[in-house]
């Protein structure tokens, strides 16, 4: 319900960073926890846009194999589009990975959730932020989804919203484009 909500409201840029901002920092106070930042957007080189996040244990928390970082519900976004630091392993599926005390968001069966799973053999606890988790975007707009972090071996769970690409709607492309047309129309009546 939530999703749905922030998903609709017109929110401005600044104000989409400044919401992500102090949902980072809430996450951040929390010893004993783990923390998703995110994303910083820039242009990939081909008409792209490259969506990095970046993961931090905080103090007391670790990453051990099988932990995981999931973006709920980004459509459109090939397999080919993703990338991760050394030792962890992007995927995507349609349902889940839920962290181990469940999802209490809503989970599409028929979008695909981006899950980067840790597959390295020594734990992680240096809180430095391990960044390179990267969505390779062929848009540059945003939305807020669930995301979830495990961490502790499935003893740790945080959840919460995160910017991530999303796909401009057909009929907002639609509208767009019937539009454009109307503009052109208006022009070359005056011309007449």
């Amino acid at each position: 319900m939530t999703k749905k909500i922030l998903k609709n409201l017109p929110l401005g840029k600044s104000l989409k960073v400044s919401a992500l901002t102090v949902v980072g920092l809430l996450s951040l106070s929390s010893l004993g926890r783990a923390s998703a930042f995110g994303p910083t957007v820039s242009p990939d080189g081909s008409g792209g846009y490259i969506f990095d996040y970046s993961l931090a244990p905080n103090l007391g928390s670790t990453f051990e194999t099988g932990d995981f970082f999931v973006i709920y519900d980004v459509p459109n976004i090939p397999l080919t589009s993703l990338s991760a630091p050394a030792d962890w392993l992007p995927s995507e599926q349609l349902l889940g990975p839920d962290p181990s005390f469940g999802f209490p968001g809503a989970d599409s069966a028929t979008v695909e959730n981006i899950v980067f799973t840790y597959i390295g053999t020594a734990s992680i606890s240096d809180t430095t932020p391990v960044s390179g988790f990267d969505i390779d975007s062929p848009w540059n707009a945003e939305t807020f989804n669930w995301f979830g972090v495990q961490y502790n071996g499935a003893k740790g769970n945080s959840i919460s919203l995160i910017a991530a690409p999303a796909t401009p709607e057909p009929v907002s492309l639609g509208l767009a484009a019937l539009g454009l047309g109307a503009l052109a129309l208006m022009g070359r009546r005056r011309r007449a």
